[in-house]
């Protein structure tokens, strides 16, 4: 049986007497990875327990999840404070830069899993020093993906809505690049009109929304390229909804990009979705 005294110390009973007598976390770690592992996400109530707890809590954590909001202070100081963590998950923190995933490569010894997924502020450059058994998790970072045979026509739909939406914030020419880097060879000159003065109006839902959804269509086969895909791409900017038809297929006449996925024509539509 547990109890706190008043310094904060856990103490247990012992079976012959009536006494609390100290517990040591160091010697029951057992006793204590229950207490943690039962208090689930409270690491920061146990830490403010005793002085005594802190290093003992610290050593046992092992996981990681940092909300998208924290700074980049916040996450360097709980870094310092998780020595032994083995999975850490940034996923749409905006704070990841190549500075702090620098620090959690160099000084996480133990980590062997990383999602930095939907992080868009860092470059490959700080993954030099990544060691062999760190896994990285990096879907939806669209500057460090490109097309791959195993891309799915999903992820390849998701990348290039994203770098859409970057080309009105800031990053345009990287953006655009991004979106035709999978856009079919012989059918790039198509989409390279979605990015002129006369079309930008119907295209504009595209890198201004703040939702997406993504479904599958089942189109006929007069309407869809040879062992192509079709998927209804509805937008939401919060003031406008608009759907778009996405059409893909595999590539198969240029060898970088044989066996790949790749778009063949976007398309505003103004049909409900429910009608497709």
């Amino acid at each position: 049986m547990l109890s706190a005294d008043d310094s904060g110390r856990c103490s247990k009973r012992s079976k012959d007497d009536k006494t609390w007598k100290p517990l040591s976390l160091l010697e029951d770690q057992n006793v204590f990875s229950s207490v943690l592992q039962f208090s689930g996400c409270c690491w920061k109530n146990l830490r403010a327990t005793s002085k005594h707890f802190q290093s003992a809590v610290d050593s046992l954590l092992k996981l990681l999840v940092v909300r998208p909001g924290a700074s980049k202070s916040t996450i360097l100081l709980l870094l310092g404070h998780a020595p032994e963590i083995s999975t850490l998950v940034l996923d749409g923190v905006d704070a990841v830069d190549n500075e702090v995933l620098m620090k959690v490569i160099t000084k996480c010894y133990n980590l062997t899993y990383l999602s930095v997924a939907y992080c868009q502020n860092f470059d490959a450059s700080v993954f030099r020093a990544k060691p062999d058994k760190l896994k990285v998790n990096i879907h939806g970072c669209w500057k460090l993906l490109s097309p791959h045979p195993t891309m799915s026509p999903l992820t390849v739909i998701e990348n290039q809505l994203l770098a859409f939406k970057a080309s009105a914030k800031g990053a345009c020419e990287e953006g655009v690049e991004k979106v035709l880097a999978y856009m079919s060879p012989s059918r790039k000159s198509l989409l390279k009109g979605v990015f002129s003065p006369v079309l930008q109006s119907k295209f504009q839902p595209l890198s201004s929304y703040q939702s997406f959804c993504i479904r599958r269509l089942n189109l006929s086969s007069r309407l869809m390229p040879e062992a192509g895909v079709a998927f209804l791409v509805t937008v939401n900017s919060g003031e406008r909804v608009q759907s778009f038809v996405w059409l893909l297929s595999i590539e198969r006449s240029f060898s970088s990009l044989t066996g790949c996925w790749l778009t063949d024509l976007i398309h505003p539509v103004d049909q409900p979705a429910d009608s497709l």
